[in-house]
């Protein structure tokens, strides 16, 4: 029985200890952030990260040539 767990995770996408290489990518209109990073880091490039409810993208993640919310 019982129900879901309550976990806080990045609605559109949740990167835990590894190195994600996220590229011409939407991440739009999620109802947390756009991109959880809890371990490691992201590379995220030709991306638009945007009308995301919290954030953008939380925790350690590289940029280039994208349009970021925040």
């Amino acid at each position: 029985g019982g129900g879901p767990a309550s976990v806080s995770r990045g609605s559109g996408i949740y990167s835990a200890a590894s190195s994600a290489i996220i590229g011409n990518a939407t991440i739009a209109g999620n109802s947390d952030e756009g991109l959880r990073v809890a371990s490691g880091n992201a590379d995220v490039r030709n991306s638009i990260v945007y009308f995301n409810l919290v954030a953008g993208i939380q925790g350690a993640a590289t940029v280039n040539y994208s349009d970021i919310q925040g």
